[in-house]
């Protein structure tokens, strides 16, 4: 019963928010990949938006993430009223359409190869005419079982695109498509993805944007040491880019601060010791927080949990410390040593998975 609820709904909310789109009839550009989608789609953004009015769906993702950004509705506690409280609004918010635009950049994440966690279900809620594709890396293999699924399923969106559109791919990558293919070359940053997009309308400026939460953010921390906020999300080769990033910034002292990589199965032991092997190449001091890492690496300082992080980290930090924070989301919550850890409280809004929800289920894995 509750799973045939739970289709219901998505089916009512896609129901409304695919006439909400059939209204206001815009260009529809998709981003999917195993790492780096926000960032990428807040890139499209800011290029598209010098000519053009761009809506985007923010990091909602999913199955219910993407049409209740399409609605404009937000979830705030994902209780069964807050669900009844959606369903109620989505009629309304399906008939406000004075705020139109041109462009609507989804961003489009999979965590799985069944209905309606799938790309198949994601394209029956929007068809973009722009595709943009830039990896299939070893993330949601415990549900996904290898990174051949991983890139067959993301693929999808590539060979959905119609004769008249664009695909916009990694140049590391080859996707069969009838639609019109720009390479670009991906150099580990948002900026190539974007530009290419950009071109597809006539723009080649990058201007400057922000960086959604919790991808590689800079904030001041306690006793003069450097914040780098990566604490959104984590598998292997994001976790990899950013300890290079780290190993070049100038610094009395590089401190990796490492939170589990969740949902990788049969995978998780060895993408951990590979991790753990860059890790302590590049970095001077590794912590690590989770039972992965205690279980598959050896360093000096690990933690139970981030809270427990947090607290050595603030006796631990000194002036001069670069500190990299980079974790799944999965239970490891790593943003809250970054809270304890900052000089301004005031930037803990900075941070991601913000609300009473987000604070409730961090509690539940305080201690």
């Amino acid at each position: 019963m509750k799973k045939f609820l739970s289709l219901a709904v998505l089916y009512y909310l896609r129901f409304f928010a695919k006439f909400k789109l059939s209204k206001i009839n815009p260009i529809i550009i998709g981003v999917t990949g195993s790492a780096g989608k926000s960032t990428c789609v807040a890139a499209i953004e800011a290029v598209l938006k010098q000519k053009y009015s761009v809506k985007t769906t923010g990091t909602s993702n999913s199955e219910s993430g993407i049409p209740l950004a399409i609605l404009g509705l937000k979830m705030n506690d994902y209780s069964l009223l807050d669900w009844i409280r959606v369903v109620i609004l989505a009629p309304a918010c399906f008939l406000l359409t004075a705020n139109r635009y041109d462009i609507l950049v989804c961003e489009m994440g999979i965590d799985s190869l069944t209905w309606p966690k799938n790309m198949d279900y994601l394209l029956s809620i929007v068809q973009p005419k722009i595709g943009v594709f830039l990896n299939a890396l070893p993330a949601h293999t415990e549900q996904m079982g290898n990174v051949e699924n991983i890139l067959k399923e993301k693929s999808k969106l590539i060979k959905s695109l119609p004769v008249d559109g664009t695909a916009v791919i990694n140049s590391s990558y080859n996707i069969n498509t009838k639609a019109k293919i720009i390479k670009f070359k991906d150099d580990g940053s948002p900026i190539p993805s974007a530009l290419a997009v950009g071109k597809i309308f006539g723009i080649s400026k990058m201007p400057k944007f922000n960086l959604p939460v919790g991808r590689g953010n800079i904030l001041a921390g306690i006793n003069g040491s450097t914040l780098i906020d990566s604490s959104y999300n984590a598998s292997p080769i994001p976790v990899i880019s950013e300890l290079k990033k780290l190993h070049e910034k100038k610094g009395e002292r590089k401190v990796a601060v490492l939170g589990d990589m969740r949902e990788l199965g049969e995978l998780a032991e060895n993408e951990h010791k590979k991790v753990a092997k860059v890790a302590t190449r590049l970095a001077d001091i590794v912590i690590t927080e989770g039972p992965l890492w205690k279980k598959y690496a050896n360093f000096k300082y690990q933690f139970a949990n981030s809270y427990q992080a947090g607290k050595f980290l603030q006796n631990f930090l000194k002036k001069g410390d670069v500190v990299l924070f980079k974790g799944s989301q999965n239970t490891i919550f790593l943003e809250t040593a970054v809270e304890m850890c900052l000089v301004n409280k005031s930037d803990a809004s900075k941070l991601c998975r913000r609300g009473k929800f987000w604070e409730k289920q961090r509690r539940r894995y305080r201690f």
